[in-house]
């Protein structure tokens, strides 16, 4: 059962503007809410939630920045903070953590792949059966890839990392088809790695989403317990600290990789300098993109003065590559004004 996490939490939030001496206070913004996946999403009396949801709340005229707090009381003593956020520039913000109490499937980490491989397995139904079986014969052989890394239940699962491309789905289904074991099946498994060809891609992958804090292995330790019970949900753009054992590649950099997750970073980004931004700049925002979660790139988009976002479903994350020539042409119009 999910927690009914919104009705435990406090909410405190401030507008704060720079004014003149005598001019009213700016109001408190109204219409605190919570969200999963976009910010004007209906919010049913009595709603739980399975994970830390994200908030929004009315934009105030005249607001140069907001404040946030979150707590689990309505006082907001030191010790029932949970999360602070200042100098927000949007009406909205994420939440990254996971709060302590939260029991059930922590799908913060998880929400997109689990809907992508649900929706791989309603289009192709015979191939959760199959996956279950290729899991069950590779916990019971030894079975190597042609670099000679051993394939594993869970390197398997990591196939489920195509599924937020416009083709994912084709893709995987082929790899299932083929007969276990087979050189097709061996070879086209090893190709779908990313992480051998570019180790920096593992190492330092959770790092780039971490200004002011260590990762510490944020998706291991987020692992939901839905995954545990049943193998075929496959796994998504997660790193883990066995990968480090079990791909040959990225065994020299395990010491390196280690040091990193518990490196406290400091903020990554000049959220000044983007919002003092001069350069006509324009994004496009796929709105059910597995990889990139949608409000925190609405969230960045906000962040940085003139950029006008795109937000679409027509794409997954690999609109670009796709139809290329569609999306750029939209970006530029929307750069140059046509849009």
């Amino acid at each position: 059962m999910a927690p009914r996490l919104f009705a435990l939490l406090s909410v405190a939030l401030v507008a704060l503007a720079l004014a003149p001496a005598g001019q009213a206070a700016v109001p408190a913004p109204g219409n605190v809410h919570p969200f999963l996946l976009t910010s004007g999403e209906p919010v049913a009396a009595g709603r739980t939630y399975a994970r830390t949801p994200s908030f929004a709340w009315n934009k105030v005229t005249g607001a140069r920045s907001y404040e946030f707090e979150l707590a689990t009381g309505p006082r907001f003593s030191d010790n029932a903070i949970i999360w602070e956020k200042t100098g927000l520039t949007a009406p909205l913000t994420t939440i990254p953590v996971t709060l302590p109490w939260m029991t059930g499937s922590p799908y913060s980490f998880y929400a997109r792949v689990r809907a992508k491989t649900l929706a791989y397995y309603d289009r192709y139904p015979e191939d959760r059966d199959r996956v279950r079986a290729i899991l069950e014969r590779l916990a019971a052989e030894d079975v190597r890839l042609p670099g000679g890394d051993r394939l594993t239940e869970r390197r398997f699962r990591q196939l489920g990392q195509v599924l937020g491309m416009s083709d994912g789905a084709e893709r995987l289904h082929y790899i299932v088809e083929l007969p276990f074991g087979s050189r097709a099946f061996l070879h086209d498994i090893e190709a779908f790695d990313p992480f051998s060809r570019n180790p920096l891609y593992a190492v330092i992958h959770e790092a780039c989403y971490a200004p002011g804090l260590a990762t510490r292995w944020s998706a291991e330790r987020t692992y939901p317990d839905e995954w545990r019970e049943d193998p075929t949900l496959l796994t998504g753009e997660h790193i883990y600290p066995w990968m480090l054992e079990e791909f040959g590649q990225l065994e020299p950099l395990a010491g390196a990789a280690q040091l990193l997750a518990e490196h406290e970073w400091p903020d990554l980004y000049d959220v000044e300098r983007l919002q003092a931004n001069e350069v006509p700049a324009a994004a496009a925002i796929y709105a059910e993109d597995m990889y990139v979660e949608r409000a925190f790139s609405e969230e960045t988009a906000a962040t940085i003065r003139g950029l006008r976002p795109w937000v679409t479903n027509e794409y997954e994350h690999d609109g670009l590559r796709f139809e290329g020539g569609r999306v750029l042409g939209r970006l530029l119009d929307l750069v140059q004004g046509r849009a």
